[in-house]
């Protein structure tokens, strides 16, 4: 059985792949790009000097470090092949992870610092988790301030209708 592959159907736009996903490399360039090749830096570095260290809250900081990184490099992948819609839903979703993901570098950070006179891998695992810290921050921050000029000019675009004079009229009599 053959298959009719010139069908318009199954033809594939200029640059192959699903119409909506495309590679963006001027994603890279933005701000929120390069915070998230910061965060994958730092996130794995927190993750590798935490993995030497067996002290008490050693594994808290290897997990909030390894799940960094994934959760960094899935965000940049999805980004980069610009595969989110546009939707409200992702931007929640996304804000929401990275301010848990903030408080968590937080605490891993003071974990690893207070363990930090006992091993000097866990003062520099405790500094990478409290870079990472402020990059997430940063991060979640600017997403918060662009999720509400989506939201503002979502609201803009719906005006409410206002009533008119003749209208005043006809309902007070």
């Amino acid at each position: 059985m053959e298959y009719d592959t010139a069908s318009p159907a199954t033809e594939a736009p200029p640059g192959g792949g699903h119409p909506r996903q495309r590679c963006s490399p001027e994603y890279l360039k933005t701000p929120r790009g390069i915070l998230k090749i910061v965060q994958m830096v730092t996130s794995l570095l927190t993750f590798a000097l935490s993995f030497g260290w067996r002290v008490s809250g050693g594994g808290w900081v290897t997990f909030v470090g390894i799940t960094g990184f994934i959760k960094a490099i899935t965000w940049f992948v999805l980004h980069l092949l610009s595969v989110i819609p546009d939707i409200m839903f992702n931007y929640f979703i996304e804000v929401i992870g990275y301010c848990i993901w903030t408080l968590f570098f937080f605490i891993s950070g003071i974990v690893a610092a207070v363990n930090g006179p006992e091993s000097s891998v866990a003062g520099a695992a405790s500094f990478f988790a409290f870079v990472c810290f402020v990059v997430f921050g940063a991060d979640a921050a600017i997403q918060l301030l662009e999720l509400r000029s989506v939201w503002k000019a979502r609201n803009d675009r719906r005006q409410v209708p206002t009533k008119s004079a003749d209208e005043d009229e006809i309902f007070a009599r």
